[in-house]
């Protein structure tokens, strides 16, 4: 049971980690900017030195430059190794706490510490693949400053270019690996960090349900971890899972104390939302933000749901991790999302979406903006190859406030109107009655042809047979012709009405 003090638990540790995270960036940081200005040193003397002796001096430069690459992959090494122990120790008691925090206050549940044992193991193993990952990561960055600094010499430019672009490559080197660099910091302490805290789950694994995956939700977290907000895992399954400096934490979650043998009431807890909730939640901006144009585009056609959001990927040198999987090929046509609440007003993403898709119509229009619901009809009547010509509205004017109904599209050389609507006799017939009596008492006009559009939704013989009675069931709002289109556009047939 999640409490008000597990929240402040979690933000706690959560605020000691980002504590420690920025101080091993601001040391690291630090470190490569020294090396930087060393290198720039070097580079100011061989590129001051006349033609003849520049190609010799520069070679001195890059032994000395290279130098100083291994000394900031060592600083960073110095500097990690140490975080490595405080993040499982921090971690270790940040676990107990959140554990604590849903168990009954002043009661001994046998809360149980990690093996010491382990706990060193997981330090052992981050500080090794911090020397490992750092290693390459100095070995590559000696490598690209040798080819700058050789290309610059052999690269048939003139002395002040050439040195403009030896400085300039220098100092993207350098950068590229401080930015490395605060990768593997970042990612290798969290991941011990959730090493540390799975070690004391798993020797409290009978106090446990299992660990849900928390993310930190706002309009900077990927699609990956809001899919994986609020899941809930084994006490055994490591994680989370995060991709490189994820923000996500494990968070223990308890049995019911009468499943730990309290026979005493258990207040309500708090509960979680999930990822997918608050994502559905949030504004359309916030929404095509976090999963950019492609992938929008896809969602709020159905064809990226959540469950394809969180993909695992392997990597060599590294542990199997979570991250945003990939949308599919649109259909041929595009992605077509769904028409709105016709209740409520377009946003302006779905004015855009709707405005496009009318435009790739090959159809009539005389002008009209078409509803998202006539755009969707006149896409279905165009896949079965049939011609439409919408009918123009009349407009208000001074001297006609209210003009005269319209019927909405010609088809077949008839005028008809349209409904969009569920797959029920009561709508449907509701909105025709009212369609022909508003338009006959209020503007002296006949609407006497209609086409009923079903979407998704099949026509049921039931509603087919009660469809075909409506003229005899109606005293008022008799019509003429009744069609009905169904299951996206894949069936149309006439309703012989009695």
């Amino acid at each position: 049971m999640y409490t008000r003090e597990t929240l402040e638990a979690l933000a706690k540790a959560r605020r000691a980690v980002e504590h420690l995270l920025q101080g091993q960036a601001d040391d690291l940081i630090a470190a490569w900017l020294r090396a930087l200005r060393e290198a720039k040193k070097e580079l100011d003397k061989a590129l001051s030195m006349g033609d003849l002796d520049r190609a010799a001096r520069l070679e001195v430069s890059r032994r000395v430059i290279a130098e100083q690459i291994l000394k900031a992959a060592r600083a960073t090494n110095r500097a990690l190794t140490p975080g490595a122990r405080l993040a499982v120790e921090n971690a270790a008691s940040s676990q107990e706490e959140l554990i604590a925090s849903q168990l009954p206050y002043g009661l001994d549940v046998g809360f149980r510490r990690p093996d010491p044992e382990a706990l060193r193991a997981i330090v052992e193993r981050t500080t090794q693949q911090i020397t490992v990952r750092t290693y390459y990561l100095s070995q590559e960055a000696v490598t690209a400053m040798t080819r700058a600094l050789r290309l610059g010499i052999s690269g048939g430019l003139n002395p002040r270019e050439a040195a403009r672009r030896m400085v300039a490559d220098t100092e993207g080197i350098f950068n590229g690996n401080i930015t490395r660099a605060l990768v593997i910091a970042r990612t290798e302490m969290l991941d011990a960090h959730r090493a540390a805290a799975r070690a004391v789950d798993l020797a409290n694994r009978d106090v446990l349900a299992g660990w849900q995956w928390y993310a930190k939700l706002d309009s900077r977290t990927c699609p990956s971890c809001i899919a994986q907000h609020g899941s809930l895992h084994e006490v055994d399954e490591p994680g989370p899972l995060d991709h490189h400096q994820g923000r996500c934490t494990r968070l223990p979650k308890t049995k019911t104390w009468r499943e730990l043998g309290f026979d005493i009431a258990e207040p309500r807890g708090l509960d979680f939302e999930s990822g997918p909730d608050w994502f559905n939640r949030q504004p359309e901006e916030v929404q095509r933000d976090v999963l950019g144009p492609k992938r929008y585009e896809a969602w709020r056609a159905g064809g990226y749901p959540f469950d394809e959001w969180s993909q695992p990927r392997t990597s060599d040198g590294w542990r199997t991790a979570y991250h945003t999987g990939k949308v599919g090929q649109p259909p041929e046509g595009g992605w077509r999302w769904p028409s709105p609440p016709p209740d409520r007003p377009l946003t302006p993403l779905e004015r855009a979406h709707f405005r496009r898709r009318q435009d790739a119509l090959p159809f009539d229009l005389h002008g009209e903006i078409l509803k998202p619901h006539e755009v969707e009809f006149a896409e279905r009547m165009q896949r079965r190859r049939q011609t439409l010509e919408w009918i123009p509205t009349s407009k208000a004017t001074t001297t006609n406030p209210r003009p005269a109904a319209t019927n909405d599209f010609a088809w077949r050389g008839e005028q008809w109107e349209l409904k969009s609507t569920a797959a029920k006799y009561g709508a449907i017939k509701t909105r025709i009655q009212k369609a022909v009596r508003s338009a006959r008492d209020n503007h002296g006009v006949a609407k006497d042809n209609f086409f009923i559009d079903l979407g998704r939704r099949p026509l049921r013989p039931g509603l087919r047979a009660q469809l075909a009675l409506y003229n005899q069931r109606v005293r008022d709002g008799r019509i003429k012709s009744l069609w009905v289109l169904s299951e996206n556009g894949s069936v149309l047939e006439e309703i012989r009405l009695l």
